[in-house]
């Protein structure tokens, strides 16, 4: 499920190609190209350096003012230097660790083709949003494929007075949760679980209706109980509500 996810998402958006990382200047980049930097070489020499960093390893050349007439002329000549090393490294995707290559190349294969041409800005914003509109979609797909689960935390808090403490949620990512505190010190123990348990109820029938709320209750209702309760532990249940048929997913 999370690899055809992964895959789901990379069919989506264009990964970066190498080639077109390095021609994009990087913040603290001050000569306006990525890549070529003033230089002093051997340490009194007054040059441009033209450097290219890849998985192959780091390339540098110098190009000495006095020897090539002029500082306009070096920094062209590291310029042009420097597109020759790009013109010669081969072009890849760069991918975060674990991605699929395969993927990478099924979707957008041509655009390594392309790898030489600058990046078209209005063509890359038009994909973005069509790609934000398919990600919904993408995400409301594999949400109705992922278990439903319930998880249910009940503890005593004995740190700054008796409280009993209860969590109820569908363990979803940005998913639903509700709290509740309930201080024991004007009422015994059985009392204040009772109260627990009526909130318990109504919070899971709020995530998934009465039937699964009664079943629930039916089955844990004893953990509500001075005799069910674990003082010193607590109680921690999680339980799949429903497991959706699994019918193959596929990126879109």
């Amino acid at each position: 499920m999370a690899k055809a996810y992964r895959d789901a998402i990379v069919s989506l958006i264009p990964p970066a190609i190498n080639r077109h990382l390095a021609r994009t200047p990087q913040v603290r980049n001050k000569t306006g190209v990525p890549g070529i930097f003033p230089n002093v070489q051997w340490g009194k020499h007054p040059a441009w350096l033209a450097q290219l960093t890849s998985k192959h390893g780091i390339k540098r050349a110098w190009f000495r003012i006095d020897q090539y007439g002029g500082e306009d002329e070096a920094r062209a000549r590291a310029i042009a230097q420097r597109e020759e090393w790009l013109r010669e490294l081969p072009p890849e995707f760069k991918l975060s660790p674990g991605l699929s290559t395969e993927t990478a190349e099924k979707y957008f294969g041509d655009l390594l083709d392309d790898s030489d041409e600058p990046e078209d800005e209005a063509l890359i914003a038009a994909m973005i949003a069509e790609a934000r509109k398919k990600l919904i979609e993408i995400n409301a797909r594999f949400d109705a494929l992922r278990p439903r689960w319930l998880h249910l935390g009940l503890h005593l808090q004995t740190s700054q007075g008796q409280r009993l403490m209860l969590r109820v949620s569908d363990l979803a990512w940005k998913g639903k949760k509700h709290k509740v505190s309930l201080s024991l010190r004007r009422k015994p123990l059985a009392q204040g679980l009772a109260e627990m348990a009526d909130n318990a109820s109504g919070f899971i029938e709020e995530l998934y209706g009465a039937s699964v709320r009664d079943r629930f209750m039916s089955t844990h209702g004893s953990v509500f109980t001075v005799e069910g309760f674990d003082l010193e532990r607590g109680v921690s249940i999680r339980e799949i509500i429903e497991r959706p048929a699994y019918a193959g997913v596929h990126p879109v």
